[in-house]
């Protein structure tokens, strides 16, 4: 990628995303690495094409699956998850600079989707006091979440879960430092 001209890159950005995409949803752990190392190299030259077209395949794919959960009142989906470990690999090999881009999307809607809920929780894993700045919205909208949904449905137990493990990858960071937040 980096012996390759620009040019070719954007040429080939529609099929090289897509393929990065699916490599993050893969089923080894060890292709969805390599998905978000791949994915972390075309940021570069690519810039807010690989974002426009990556982040929102993998929110796409957690919502669909997280909607079929919902409906079927099952446990986690295994293509959830993958997408959901995808979103952390993109956000760990890319650093937190994608924060600023990936937490105001996921916000954009209130009440928040379930997908929304599960991919913030899995962002602060990765971010820990790097959310710090976006933590009262992210908590917020949460709660609002929460509030809307069903009371005893896996809808709500899914956006408590998350909101608890927001606040422990939040706390955990915290503890880790020394310092409050």
């Amino acid at each position: 990628v980096a012996a390759c001209p620009k040019e070719q890159l954007i040429a080939h950005s529609a099929e090289l995303l897509d393929t990065v995409a699916e490599a993050l949803c893969d089923s080894s752990p060890l292709v969805r690495a390599s998905g978000a190392e791949v994915f972390s190299t075309l940021l570069k030259p690519l810039g807010s094409v690989a974002i426009n077209t990556v982040i929102p395949t993998l929110i796409s794919k957690i919502a669909s699956t997280t909607a079929a959960i919902e409906g079927e009142q099952q446990g986690r989906s295994d293509d959830a998850d993958r997408a959901l470990d995808g979103l952390k690999q993109v956000l760990h090999a890319s650093g937190t600079r994608l924060l600023s881009i990936v937490i105001p999307r996921l916000l954009e809607d209130r009440p928040l989707t379930i997908a929304s809920c599960r991919a913030l929780a899995a962002s602060a894993a990765v971010a820990e006091s790097e959310i710090t700045p976006y933590l009262t919205d992210i908590v917020d909208a949460m709660v609002l979440t929460i509030e809307a949904v069903d009371e005893d449905s896996s809808s709500e137990s899914m956006a408590v879960k998350s909101l608890e493990e927001l606040l422990g990858a939040v706390s955990s960071a915290s503890n880790d430092s020394g310092h409050l937040l």
